[in-house]
């Protein structure tokens, strides 16, 4: 057994041994040569630097912040609260980004509400489309119908009672 005398520490070479502390006598660092194990908890004080893969065998679970300076790779899906970015796209040539709401909430982008096959304002005003629209399946109009000009490329069946002005 070696012990210091006093409240000094055990140096082999430039490790020194106190008490449960190892440390590099001269302030620098200690090199692991080999593989190292540690088979009960571990507290780091400092930052961890890996220059090769980090496993991680079991859940992980961060305190703080997860900060990431390079693309990544979640093979098994991201759980989020919230993602900050200012573009989300596909991987895959050629297929669909899905957004999908939890239970049976809405996708919301902007002030436009999405419910299923339901497009619809968040803030309850109207939802105007700025460009010409092409309708190429059956439209039911529930609400009126108004506006400057209509053209028909076939006839228009009505019915119930109706009242059409026209002006020449």
């Amino acid at each position: 057994v070696l012990s210091p005398a006093g409240t000094g520490g055990v140096i082999a070479s430039a490790i020194r041994l106190q008490g449960t502390t190892i440390s590099a006598d001269d302030s620098s660092l200690i090199t692991i040569g080999e593989a190292f194990q540690v088979n009960g908890a571990t507290n780091i004080d400092g930052a961890v630097t890996a220059t090769s893969t980090l496993g991680v065998t079991g859940a992980t679970t961060l305190s703080s912040t997860l900060a990431v300076t390079s693309t990544s790779t979640f093979s098994d899906g991201v759980t989020a609260e919230s993602i900050i970015t200012n573009s989300i796209t596909s991987n895959g040539s050629n297929a669909d980004l899905s957004l999908q709401p939890s239970g049976t909430g809405d996708v919301v982008i902007s002030a436009l509400r999405v419910n299923g096959t339901t497009l619809d304002s968040s803030d309850s005003t109207k939802v105007t489309i700025a460009e010409a629209v092409d309708i190429t399946g059956a439209t039911n109009v529930a609400g009126a119908l108004t506006g400057t000009s209509l053209a028909l490329s076939t006839t228009l069946g009505v019915t119930g009672a109706t009242t059409l002005t026209t002006t020449t």
